[in-house]
């Protein structure tokens, strides 16, 4: 008897235990946490998905537990950040509250360097800055197809600028330290074309143009407020 119900005992067991191995782990329909850690097999972390002022955030270390990416999402903008080892930010790419994209360079000091982004007017911008941060160039395409380079001088002035229009006429603006076009340059997609001196105001003084037909004329202005021609030439 003794034996029977040992034997009887054995096979209960072996059967319940090839049950058990052949059943599916179960499966939680919803995992709630405020802080999740992914680590590795010496239990140093690797991700890392938190809140931060009541945003959620993802980050992701290299080996040494160094932050170098991390995965922002606030106030309707969403943001993806790259460090380097020394924990500076050196990219920076997302979309603002009102949906426009942009990407920011920055160096190792921390300073930004290059920016790309579309405005929410439908154009296009790349600024490229100086050591400081602070603009050196921009290139602008708008909706209305105008294309244009600008340069700033190291007190973020404007002072000279590029252009070229979807009509197909080109121009050069040179300006003054106060930001004020002093000498245009512009062609014309017929071939006409001119040079213009301004005063502070904005207006001619002196030209020299040329007319689609190749016909030269120069024009220069009295320095009075009157503004009446001193010289026309054709």
């Amino acid at each position: 008897m003794k034996l029977g119900a040992s034997l009887a005992c054995l096979v209960l067991c072996a059967l319940f235990s090839s049950a058990c191995a052949g059943a599916a782990p179960a499966v939680a329909d919803t995992l709630r946490a405020r802080r999740f850690e992914l680590v590795d097999a010496a239990g140093k972390p690797l991700a890392l998905l938190t809140t931060h002022d009541g945003a959620p955030q993802l980050t992701l270390s290299d080996p040494n537990g160094r932050p170098r990416l991390a995965l922002v999402a606030k106030n309707d903008a969403a943001m993806i950040i790259a460090f380097d080892a020394a924990g500076k930010t050196r990219l920076s790419l997302g979309t603002s509250k009102d949906g426009q994209p942009a990407m920011l360079l920055s160096d190792e000091q921390g300073k930004l360097r290059a920016s790309f982004s579309i405005r929410p007017d439908g154009a296009s911008m790349l600024v490229l800055s100086n050591v400081e941060g602070k603009p050196g160039a921009a290139l602008l395409t708008d909706q209305t197809g105008l294309s244009s380079l600008i340069l700033y001088d190291l007190l973020d002035k404007p002072r000279a600028a590029f252009g070229l229009g979807a009509d197909g006429k080109s121009g050069i603006n040179l300006l003054d330290g106060a930001g004020k076009p002093r000498v245009v340059i512009s062609s014309s997609a017929d071939g006409s074309s001119g040079v213009f001196l301004l005063d502070t105001g904005g207006k001619p003084q002196a030209g020299m143009a040329l007319t689609a037909q190749g016909v030269p004329s120069m024009g220069m202005q009295k320095p009075a407020a009157s503004g009446e021609p001193l010289h026309a030439a054709p």
